[in-house]
Order: C-alpha cells, then sequence, then structure tokens
C-alpha cells in the first residue's frame, strides 16, 4: 500500500513538471521576423508561433510620401508629423506606424516597405510576446520617393515547427 502511494505521488509531481517545461517552451519560441529581398523588393515576415494573435508594429521617422496597405489581415496605418524650431529654420518629422495583427500559429508577409530602418514592438492580450528582433533595416533599393503599395498577406503553409 505504501509503494501505491509513492507512485501516485511521483505522477503527480511529474505531471506538474511536465506542464511547467510545456508552458515555458511555448513562452520562449516567440515572434521571429525576417527580412529578404525578392525582386528589388523588401519583403518582412512574422512568424507567430504562440498559440494566441498577436499586434506588431513597426515605427519609423521618414518624409516618405503617401503609404497604402492592401491586407487580407488586420492593419492599421497611423502618421503623425511635428514641427520643431531649432536655430538652423524648422524641420518637419514624419513619424510612420503601420500595426499588423499576426494570427495564432500563422505567419504574415509584408512586401513592398520602402527601404528604411525600422522599430519593431508586439502586444498581445494572452502573452507577453517575445520578438527576436527590435529593430530591422531593409536595403533592397526600394524608390521611396513614390506611393509605396504595401501587401500584407497570411501564409498558408504551416510553420517550420508544423503546427
Amino acid at each position: 500500500m505504501g509503494i501505491g502511494a509513492l507512485a501516485v505521488g511521483a505522477l503527480v509531481v511529474g505531471a506538474g513538471d511536465g506542464g511547467a517545461a510545456g508552458s515555458d517552451a511555448e513562452q520562449d519560441d516567440g515572434l521571429a521576423v525576417t527580412v529578404d529581398c525578392d525582386d528589388e523588393t523588401n519583403v518582412l515576415v512574422y512568424e507567430n508561433q504562440y498559440a494566441e494573435p498577436v499586434d506588431v508594429t513597426l515605427n519609423w521617422t521618414t518624409d516618405q510620401t503617401p503609404l497604402s496597405v492592401q491586407s487580407d489581415v488586420s492593419t492599421q496605418l497611423h502618421a503623425e508629423s511635428t514641427v520643431e524650431s531649432t536655430a538652423a529654420g524648422t524641420e518637419d518629422t514624419s513619424v510612420q506606424s503601420l500595426t499588423t495583427g499576426v494570427p495564432a500559429n500563422e505567419s504574415v508577409t509584408l512586401v513592398g516597405l520602402p527601404d528604411d530602418s525600422y522599430e519593431l514592438s508586439a502586444s498581445a492580450d494572452a502573452v507577453d510576446p517575445a520578438l527576436n528582433q527590435s529593430e530591422v533595416t531593409l536595403e533592397c533599393g526600394t524608390d521611396a520617393n513614390s506611393e509605396t503599395q504595401i501587401v500584407a498577406t497570411t501564409e498558408d503553409e504551416p510553420l517550420e515547427d508544423g503546427t
């Protein structure tokens, strides 16, 4: 009878440890951001490895002409301009931000962003998402002086880990 109680105790401890390890592993997977260049067009990919949707926001400072977004996922483009007076004159700065919803266990690809440096941040309701990088630089030769059309699409293929 003592042996049966010992076996049950070991089972409970083992199940508790496995649950904690699984939870930590999910947190460590995070959100992968990759950059590529395809036919002189910038390609930015977000891979959400969480079981919850995540919003990823790109921020950059630019004098970019108007941007437009075509998307099959939730996106929000925001621009804010400030004018600063200096001894040399006035300086007009425009801060752009593009927030993209990345569904749980899916990838979203952004195509057509102009060459620039971008700061990234992520937020979600159910998890505290981690990004594998908080800043990216796109250098594909994309002309920033023409109107930019950004296309955001989900990937139909499963992630590399099979989810």
